[in-house]
């Protein structure tokens, strides 16, 4: 769950992703072709996972059921999260 603001988003990607660069989008269905907000980040390593922290611009976007989507560079395929924007 996530404010309608600006945020610092701390995320901790599944085990055994890569670190590296990646984008992430809230987006209103797990197509991913309609994003509402889009920031980028550098994920490190921690031990069996890796995490990051990005930057989200939320002010604009209704209160509702969203999806948070992570993306790797180079690989055509994300992950999707259930979120609600309040």
């Amino acid at each position: 769950m996530l404010p309608r603001r600006v945020v610092a988003a701390h995320v901790i990607l599944p085990n055994f992703s890569p670190g590296g660069k990646y984008v992430v989008s809230v987006t209103a269905d797990r197509s991913g072709a309609l994003d509402k907000a889009t920031g980028t980040a550098i994920a490190n390593v921690q031990r069996y996972h890796a995490e990051l922290t990005v930057t989200l611009e939320l002010c604009s976007l209704p209160s509702g059921t969203y999806f948070l989507a992570t993306t790797h560079e180079g690989d055509p395929s994300s992950y999707f999260y259930p979120m609600t924007v309040r």
